[in-house]
C-alpha cells in the first residue's frame, strides 16, 4: 500500500458538480408535479451500484482496537494514513486535501485508491479520529480485487467517449467539430468546439469498479447541460458503454417571514434587524473580503433574480438598499410574480443565510466545506458562496441544488409553481429552500468537501432527499408541538393540504406507515427518502422527549458542545453522522453513523432512544444493508 498527497492537478479530478435532486419527484408515482427536464432517458438506469462498508466504533472490529496516536492535535493525517497502511496492506492511496477536525473533536480523513497512478473513481476511504488520537470509525468501498496490468491505449482521444454519452443519454450535445484540449491536471481533457452543452465537457482518465466486481479503464465525461451536471463513466476501449451516470444538481433590516414560519399561510411578514449570527457570520451579510454591498450580496450568498435561464449572476437583477434596508410589498395575490421580485430575492437571501448561520454552529463550518467567498484562517477553499436564483426561468413546479466542490460556486435555482393561481413562488416557502439547501450541505460532508459525488447510489439518493425534509421538518417544529404533531411538505407551493409526499412525517403509524422494507427494489429517490425522514423524525421525537424543545432560532450549547435541548441535538446529530459515514452509504451505515455521532458528542448517552426510534420503522440491529427487510430488534441494553 502506497500514498501520494493530492497535487493540484489531483485534486482537481473530482470537479465535479453535485446538482442534487430537484425537490420533487418527476417518475411515474408521483401524480402532483412534474418538472421540466431537458435530458430525456432515465438516468437512474445508470446509477451507480458501489458497494460500501461502514465500520462504526461499536463494532469490536480488530482494525479499530488498539490502534492509537499519541494525540489527534499532532498529527491526525499520519495517524489515518499508519492506520490505512496497516488495513489495507495491498492497495495504493491518495490523501485527498479536505481533511479536517470537527466542531466535536472528530477528525475525518479522506482516500481515494489508485490503480497505475490513476484514480479509482468510485472507490473512497475515510478515516475518522476521536480526539485522543483514537482511530474512531472508517467507511470504504475499496476495490479489493486483483489490479489489473496497465492497457496499451487503443483509443487516441476522448471525443469518442462524449459522442457515445450524448448520443445514449440523449444530451444533444454535438461532437463533429470538436478538438481537445490538454489541462494541468493528471489525465484531463476539455473538449472544446462542441455545441447543446452549457460549458465545455471535460473527459478524465479513470479506473472505474465494474458492476461484475472487476476494474477497468474508464472516461470519466462531465456534461452541463443546465438543468443537469452528469458525469459519465464510459469504458475507455468500448465507449458506447456505459458503466455508471450522476446527475449533480440531485436555492440589516428584512421584511420576511421570520425563520420558523413554515410558508405564506402560516405566518405574517415581519421587520427583522441584523438576524445574524456573529459567530458564524462576524461581518454580517452583506460583506465579503473589505468590500461591503447595499443589496443581497454577501460573503454567503448571492441572490437575485434569473427570469431568462442564463444564469449569470453578476447581471441578474436584485434589490439595492444604501442604508440596507429591505423591506418590499408582498400580497400573495399578485398575477405577475415579478411585481413582487423585490420581496422574493429579499426571502431567499434571508432564509439561506440563517441556514448557514445555523448549519455553521452545527458543525458545517469553512473547514468542512461549507458555502462562504472568504474563509479568512478557518480552513477549507473559499470564493464559494452560493449562488441563488429567485424565479429561475428554466422551468417550474421544482427546485434545485448543483453543488460543487469545496471552493467553487454551487447554484440554487428557486422556480415558480404554475399547478396553481395565481402562481406560487417556491422561494417563499422555507421547507422547500432549506430541502434545496441541505443537499449541498450532505454532498459536502459525506466523503470530504472536495469530493460532491458520494450521494449517487440508490440508497444514499434516496437519503440525500431524505435529509432535506428532515432539516425542514426540525427546524419548522414548534415548541409546543407533540409527538402527535405531523410536518407536511411542500404544502403551500402546491396549494395541497397533502403536500407533495406520500404521506406527512408523523410518529403515528396509522397515518405514516413507512418502514424498511418499503425502500427494496424502489430507485426513485423521493420515495426511499421518504422513509429515510420519517426514521429520522422518530429520532427528533425520541430526543426531544429527553431532553425538551426550545422555540430558539439557534441551538444553546452545553458542556462538551452538546445542545441542551432535544430538537437542535437531533439535528447536530445527523450533520456531524453526515461526516462520519461512508462515500455511497447504505440505510444501515448511515444509522450506525448517526450511532457513533451520538457516541463522539455525548459518549452514548441517547444510544437507546437513536436505537429505539430507527428499530420501530425497521432498521434494527440485524437489519441489512444488501437484503432489504424489516427487522425490530434493539441492541443489548435497550
Amino acid at each position: 500500500m502506497a500514498f501520494s498527497l493530492a497535487t493540484k492537478a489531483l485534486a482537481a479530478l473530482f470537479i465535479g458538480q453535485a446538482l442534487a435532486h430537484p425537490l420533487i419527484s418527476t417518475g411515474q408515482h408521483d401524480h402532483r408535479v412534474r418538472s421540466l427536464q431537458r435530458r430525456q432517458v432515465d438516468i437512474s438506469k445508470f446509477q451507480l451500484t458501489t458497494s460500501t462498508n461502514y465500520i462504526n466504533a461499536e463494532s469490536g472490529d480488530s482494525a479499530l482496537k488498539g490502534f492509537r496516536s499519541v494525540s489527534i492535535s499532532n498529527d491526525y493525517v499520519k495517524t489515518a494514513k499508519d492506520f490505512v497502511a496497516k488495513t489495507f496492506k495491498d492497495a495504493e492511496f491518495r490523501v485527498a486535501d479536505d481533511s479536517y477536525v470537527g466542531v466535536n473533536g472528530v477528525a475525518h480523513v479522506y482516500f481515494k485508491q489508485t490503480a497505475h497512478g490513476l484514480d479509482i473513481d468510485n472507490a473512497d476511504l475515510n478515516v475518522n479520529i476521536s480526539r485522543d488520537g483514537t482511530v474512531f470509525s472508517y467507511g470504504d468501498s475499496v476495490f479489493k480485487g486483483e489490479i489489473p496490468p496497465p492497457q496499451k491505449r487503443e483509443f487516441s482521444d476522448p471525443i469518442p467517449a462524449l459522442k457515445a454519452v450524448s448520443d445514449v443519454l440523449e444530451l444533444g450535445i454535438s461532437a463533429e467539430r470538436a478538438s481537445v484540449e490538454a489541462t494541468e491536471a493528471h489525465e484531463e481533457y476539455k473538449i472544446t468546439r462542441t455545441t447543446g452543452a452549457d460549458s465545455d465537457p471535460i473527459a478524465t482518465l479513470v479506473y472505474f469498479q465494474k458492476p461484475d466486481g472487476t476494474l477497468g479503464l474508464s472516461w470519466r465525461v462531465q456534461t452541463d447541460v443546465i438543468t443537469n451536471y452528469l458525469m459519465t463513466y464510459t469504458d475507455a476501449f468500448s465507449p458506447e458503454s456505459i458503466l455508471g451516470a450522476m446527475n449533480y444538481v440531485a436555492d440589516a433590516i428584512y421584511e420576511v417571514y421570520k425563520w420558523g414560519v413554515h410558508d405564506p399561510s402560516a405566518g405574517v411578514r415581519t421587520l427583522e434587524t441584523d438576524p445574524w449570527d456573529t459567530t458564524a457570520s462576524p461581518n454580517g451579510w452583506h460583506s465579503s473580503k473589505g468590500t461591503n454591498y447595499d443589496t443581497t450580496m454577501g460573503n454567503n450568498g448571492y441572490a437575485q433574480e434569473d427570469w431568462d435561464a442564463d444564469n449569470d449572476y453578476a447581471s441578474g437583477y436584485r434589490p439595492h438598499s444604501a442604508d440596507l434596508k429591505f423591506d418590499y410589498p408582498y400580497y400573495g395575490n399578485e398575477t405577475n410574480p415579478h411585481d413582487y421580485i423585490n420581496a422574493t430575492v429579499t426571502q431567499l437571501f434571508y432564509t439561506a443565510n440563517m441556514y448557514h448561520d445555523l448549519l455553521y454552529l452545527l458543525g458545517f463550518n469553512e473547514a468542512a466545506g461549507n458555502f462562504e467567498d472568504d474563509n479568512g484562517s478557518k480552513g477549507g477553499k473559499g470564493g464559494d458562496p452560493v449562488i441563488l436564483d429567485a424565479q429561475d426561468g428554466l422551468g417550474t413546479n421544482n427546485d434545485n441544488f448543483r453543488t460543487l466542490p469545496d471552493g467553487q460556486k454551487s447554484r440554487m435555482q428557486m422556480y415558480l409553481f404554475d399547478v396553481t393561481t395565481p402562481n406560487r413562488d417556491g422561494a417563499l416557502s422555507a421547507d422547500v429552500v432549506i430541502h434545496e439547501y441541505t443537499h449541498g450541505v450532505s454532498n459536502r460532508l459525506t466523503g470530504g468537501p472536495a469530493n460532491v459525488g458520494c450521494l449517487n447510489t440508490v440508497q444514499a439518493g434516496g437519503m440525500g432527499e431524505g435529509w432535506g425534509d428532515f432539516m425542514g421538518a426540525a427546524i419548522l417544529t414548534k415548541a409546543d408541538a407533540t409527538r402527535d404533531t405531523d410536518f407536511i411538505e411542500g404544502a403551500w407551493v402546491i396549494n395541497d393540504p397533502k403536500g407533495i409526499r406520500d404521506y406527512p412525517y408523523s410518529t403515528i403509524m396509522t397515518r405514516n406507515p413507512h418502514t424498511y422494507a418499503d425502500i427494496k427494489g424502489v430507485t426513485e429517490v423521493h420515495d426511499i427518502g421518504e422513509t429515510w425522514a420519517t426514521m429520522l423524525y422518530e429520532v427528533l421525537w425520541n430526543l426531544i422527549d429527553k431532553h425538551g424543545n426550545t422555540a430558539d432560532a439557534r441551538p444553546t450549547f452545553g458542556e462538551g458542545g452538546v445542545p441542551v435541548d432535544g430538537r437542535f441535538l437531533a439535528m447536530k446529530l445527523v450533520v456531524d453522522a453526515m461526516a462520519l459515514q461512508p462515500c455511497s452509504p447504505t440505510f444501515v451505515q448511515a444509522r450506525d453513523a448517526v450511532v457513533d455521532a451520538d457516541v463522539a458528542l455525548t459518549g452514548g448517552a441517547n444510544r437507546c432512544e437513536i436505537w429505539r426510534a430507527f428499530a420501530k420503522r425497521g432498521l434494527g440491529k440485524s437489519a441489512s444493508g444488501t437484503k432489504v427487510a424489516d427487522k425490530f430488534d434493539l441492541p443489548e441494553g435497550c
